[in-house]
């Protein structure tokens, strides 16, 4: 049975839950995964990693599109407006967006964009 990046990570982020656990395990962890020939998952093993600790941390990832560069304070106080919880951002810019923003997260995605607002409008005037 080949163990996945998943349970990897669940695995490494109870160990380090457990106050009881040896305060080597990031580096215990790593050899292991280095003896083991899995260090080439170790991308993937951190990217879980921190979505398991944002979901029991009640911390939401989110992606904020604009047509032009915005400051990240103001496309995160954006984006917790819409979603009303902790967030993480990374931004994106896509300059068909014409103005407005899009903010996604794993999940949903809500499209404020002018672009969108246009394609809207275009629907009902047919």
């Amino acid at each position: 049975m080949t163990i996945t990046p998943k349970q990897y990570a669940l695995t490494w982020y109870e160990l380090l839950q457990d106050k009881k656990s040896d305060k080597n395990i990031n580096q215990k962890m790593l050899t292991y995964l280095y003896k083991t020939g899995r260090l080439s998952k170790l991308a993937e093993i951190l990217r879980n990693l921190e979505e398991i600790e944002h979901k029991a941390q009640g911390i939401e990832h989110v992606t904020v599109t604009s047509a032009r560069e915005i400051a990240d304070s103001e496309a995160k106080k954006l984006a917790k407006e819409i979603l009303k919880t902790e967030i993480t951002i990374s931004t994106k810019i896509n300059p068909e967006l014409i103005g407005g923003i899009q903010i996604e997260t794993k999940n949903k995605r809500w499209d404020l964009s002018i672009k969108n607002q246009l394609l809207s409008l275009r629907k009902q005037l047919k």
